[in-house]
């Protein structure tokens, strides 16, 4: 039976608030658009109910009929990107790579994050379909490498922190990653090339180059905590990072959630789909613990690893520190990392 889950509140909501991905979600751009609203309320009311359409079959038919009745509308560039999302929850891989393409091509009507995230639909769509032997083969493979050049032109120009995620590169190749300017590696060690003694791989380069900061899931599961310890030893006080990767079952009885298009069960503080982690119910409260814990470290090294690094490394400059100007969220902790209250943006939450 699924289960519904509540809105969180303090420090699980602060972390997931200041890891957002770089381009924002199509709520944000509507409130955007709310601004200088130049469109109809019948567009907007047909928008809505497009996006609100559980069954993508249905959400596919409500966008075809939002585009008969409404070819140009403003939201156009927000109905392509519910097209694409909707065609990668039905697999549809070339109907992905097809609505990608329109979207990045008109340029600059389109937010930067948008085109962003149209373009990482894109690799993996290619990545998941490709068939070397197709006869059209290499006409493919030069249209991808034409949209990764439009990624690299796309995450040169937009401000976030350069990243290295979910990598099979090699150590030389993750060091030409670095020369070229990635600054930080995500959720470290999980979907990464393993750490080999003899082929160090990407984990090799994040680990010793000091120029690179990283950040690390500390639930015990993702990791083992002798490998947090590890990481943490390497990486030291000034470049860890901690990050959640928390999913909405956060907080909720044992059973099974949703994770997009996805049913998770959720058992002994695992989040399993299909025998494979896909998230966690982790705390950033109990991921400081964590880390004081299996590194052997200072509370408030840890606290750290969870407020002030974070934020330089996301170029938040009024998050992560009690400063005069700065955001007033933050959280008392007891001396043994326990949560005793909560304050966003200067009030007190309640339970």
């Amino acid at each position: 039976m699924m289960q519904t889950r509540p809105k969180l509140m303090g420090m699980v909501i602060i972390a997931s608030v200041l890891w957002c991905a770089p381009a924002r979600p199509v709520s944000a751009f509507m409130q955007q658009a709310a601004d200088k609203p130049t469109y109809t309320i019948p567009e907007y009311n047909a928008f809505q109910a497009a996006r609100g359409e559980t069954n993508p079959q249905n959400r596919i038919k409500l966008l075809d009929d939002f585009v008969t009745k409404f070819p140009n509308s403003t939201l156009m560039p927000y109905v392509t990107q519910l097209y694409l999302s909707t065609y990668t929850e039905l697999k549809d891989y070339p109907k992905v790579i097809d609505t990608a393409d329109k979207v990045v091509a008109q340029g600059d009507k389109v937010d930067a994050g948008v085109r962003l995230q149209a373009l990482q639909a894109r690799v993996q769509a290619f990545s998941t379909a490709f068939n070397p032997k197709a006869a059209d083969a290499h006409d493919q493979l030069v249209k991808e490498r034409d949209a990764a050049k439009q990624g690299s032109a796309l995450l040169q120009a937009y401000p976030k922190p350069a990243n290295s995620t979910m990598s099979d590169a090699d150590f030389a190749a993750a060091e030409r990653g670095i020369a070229a300017g990635a600054r930080h590696a995500t959720h470290t060690f999980n979907a990464m090339r393993p750490l080999d003694h003899r082929s160090p791989g990407i984990l090799g380069a994040v680990l010793t180059d000091g120029r690179v900061s990283a950040d690390i899931i500390a639930d015990g599961v993702h990791l083992d905590p002798a490998i947090v310890k590890l990481f943490a030893d390497a990486k030291g006080a000034a470049l860890t990072v901690l990050i959640t990767d928390a999913i909405s079952a956060t907080g909720m009885p044992e059973g099974r959630y949703r994770l997009g298009s996805f049913e998770v069960d959720v058992r002994d503080g695992k989040c399993m789909v299909d025998g494979k982690l896909a998230g966690s119910v982790l705390t950033m409260d109990r991921a400081v613990r964590n880390l004081a814990r299996f590194a052997e470290w200072d509370l408030s090294q840890a606290v750290a690893a969870a407020s002030q690094n974070p934020a330089r490394v996301a170029r938040i400059a009024n998050k992560g520190v009690l400063a005069v100007g700065a955001d007033a969220d933050f959280v008392v902790l007891n001396s043994e990392g326990e949560v005793l209250r909560t304050f966003v943006g200067g009030v007190e939450c309640s339970e």
